[in-house]
């Protein structure tokens, strides 16, 4: 200590100078790899981010007109990006990931039958096994419903449940609130009005009140559904307004485009105006 005293103040300041220089390159020193740590983290928690934003999709592919599982099937699943291109294994069963989004659509392509397009709300019953169909070409629905055509016409000109149409019960997978924004188009002028809908569906057999229907036009208008006849991939249905200024006896044919998606369109007779849209399981 004697010593350090007795050292001119310029050597003292560079002994100060020198054991700061050393004290900041330790500090360098004992930071750097926990640098290099926080940057793993990070890149492990991006990792795994980008793992959590993937989800599983499984289904099967179904004869229509029979319970036959069909191998081979050509998948196409479009949402953002690329397409995914897939098939189906020898049990008409296959199983992806794909990026985490609320809907995506499926394409279902096989030699001899009719192309299927499968619109589906992966946020429902997401780890549920759906099951798609897929219709031969050479298959007698097309045939026979347009065989029937005329019957279900004939008769009274006024719109009401036909004695022809086919019997049986409303599937139950129809059952349920469905919601959408539908599409009121008038052919006369071209003009069209957007119009919130909620279907509720219950269960019932042909010839009875399946659902009631509320239409957000002005003032509004509410409307009961008598099951017409059921097809293996749609219904068909009659309108009845109970509430409002909409005109009734519509005609309403709903189709399947999935587990949670259908197709809604309604005629009157004799009019211009057609309702029409797809609408979403609640």
């Amino acid at each position: 200590m004697q010593m350090f005293q007795n050292i001119p103040n310029w050597a003292k300041l560079f002994f100060i100078l020198l054991a700061s220089g050393v004290a900041g390159i330790g500090g360098y020193i004992g930071l750097k790899p926990l640098v290099d740590q926080e940057t793993q983290k990070s890149l492990s928690e991006s990792s795994k981010s980008l793992d959590s934003e993937l989800q599983k999709i499984n289904f099967t592919v179904q004869e229509k007109l029979a319970p036959n599982l069909i191998s081979n099937v050509d998948v196409q699943i479009l949402s953002d990006g690329p397409p995914t291109l897939k098939r189906t294994d020898s049990n008409g069963y296959l199983e992806i990931e794909i990026p985490t989004r609320k809907t995506v659509t499926i394409i279902l392509k096989k030699k001899d039958y009719k192309p299927e397009t499968y619109l589906v709300n992966l946020q429902t019953d997401s780890k549920t096994t759906r099951t798609f169909y897929i219709e031969r070409e050479d298959s007698p629905s097309s045939s026979a419903s347009s065989s029937q055509e005329p019957q279900k016409n004939s008769g009274t000109s006024t719109p009401s449940v036909s004695s022809s149409s086919s019997t049986g019960a409303l599937p139950n997978n129809y059952v349920g609130t469905w919601v959408g924004n539908l599409t009121q188009k008038n052919s006369t002028d071209n003009s069209s009005t957007q119009v919130n809908a909620e279907i509720v569906f219950q269960t019932g057999n042909v010839g009875s009140k399946v659902a009631t229907a509320r239409y957000d036009t002005p003032g509004g208008c509410r409307g009961a559904l008598i099951l017409r006849s059921v097809n293996p991939d749609s219904i068909d249905l009659l309108e009845t307004i109970t509430y409002g200024s909409c005109v009734g006896n519509a005609t309403i044919k709903i189709k399947r485009l999935g587990d949670d998606f259908l197709e809604f369109k309604s005629a009157l007779p004799n009019s211009p105006l057609l309702l029409s849209g797809n609408i979403i399981k609640k």
